[in-house]
């Protein structure tokens, strides 16, 4: 908290020496500024499906991405989106160890 009597010189100081991001609106130090727009504003692609957003705002798409890697339900293998039903249709049907799996 700031005594109001004080906030003035404060207010003059901060802004000395900090920097309000225009795009995300983070107060950070001037000297990082570089820094900053370099890494959070830098744009990021998922590896499964393409979608594209500014790292600040990319969040962690990748572990909810409908298109990641599945794990079958049978024998734990990883498979693409496109591939995966395909596969538990063929590992659950078979009576015998897969010998792929």
């Amino acid at each position: 908290m700031i005594d109001i009597s004080k906030f003035r010189m404060h207010d003059i100081g901060c802004a000395r020496s900090n920097y309000k991001c225009k795009e995300c609106g983070e107060v950070v130090p001037k000297a990082e500024k570089d820094d900053h727009e370099a890494t959070a504003h830098k744009q990021t692609i998922c590896q499964h499906c393409r979608f594209t957003a500014i790292a600040s705002k990319f969040g962690n798409h990748e572990d909810h991405c409908e298109l990641r890697p599945k794990p079958c339900k049978f024998c734990s293998k990883l498979f693409s989106f496109e591939k995966i039903m395909d596969h538990i249709d063929l590992c659950g049907g078979r009576t015998e160890k897969c010998a792929d799996c």
